[in-house]
């Protein structure tokens, strides 16, 4: 009942649109955090070593996320739940993370599933290379899908919208042979393991 609540949450606002709406269920809080960001990862050494991978369309080297990844599945705000976005990436990931989940015992109380969407190619191109974002406030817009009210500019506070450095289409292709080679053997990794909940997600 749990999980079933909180995958309708997560249903309800990818379907409006709004990335920040993922409420809580019983004694759980949700969250929808830019770990970077909120770890200020591009300060550290370990964040930029990631950062230069991410930013070339590629996976950072598992052992380098499991480690940004443990630190932050530690803080106390995990204790009673979590959701990983875009975490685990790869097989070698996913291993990694169990042995993550064994080290800080969060394996007993916890029935961890994996949440796939299937959304064309085509559409995920859209919404990537017409991605703006907020530098202020970090809301996200869409120019096609979900644009301002006035062009290059955020509703709530005015700052100029800017484009991510890897929101271009040729990154934006490069991560998506990274997705087949190396992501897309997950949604056979976690079936076999009864844990996979795919969801067809044709919006926009």
């Amino acid at each position: 009942e749990l999980f079933s609540g909180t995958i309708k949450a997560i249903i309800e606002a990818l379907d409006a649109k709004d990335s920040y709406t993922l409420g809580r269920s019983r004694r759980v809080t949700y969250y929808s955090v830019k770990m970077a960001e909120k770890m200020g990862l591009d300060k550290t050494e370990l964040g930029k070593i990631a950062k230069s991978y991410i930013e070339k369309g590629q996976l950072a080297p598992a052992d380098l996320v499991a480690s940004i990844i443990k630190e932050r599945l530690m803080a106390d705000d995990c204790k009673n739940g979590f959701i990983l976005d875009g975490y685990p990436r790869s097989v070698e990931q996913a291993l990694k993370l169990d042995e993550i989940l064994a080290e800080i015992n969060r394996t007993e109380d916890t029935e961890f599933k994996a949440i796939c969407f299937d959304i064309p190619e085509d559409m995920l191109l859209e919404r990537i290379v017409n991605r703006r974002s907020c530098p202020k406030c970090g809301r996200i817009y869409n120019t096609k899908f979900l644009p301002p009210k006035v062009d290059g500019i955020c509703d709530v506070d005015g700052e100029t919208l800017v484009q991510r450095k890897d929101d271009t289409e040729e990154i934006a292709k490069a991560r998506f042979e990274t997705y087949y080679a190396q992501t897309e053997p997950l949604i056979d990794f976690y079936t076999k393991k009864h844990r996979c909940f795919r969801r067809q997600q044709a919006k926009a």
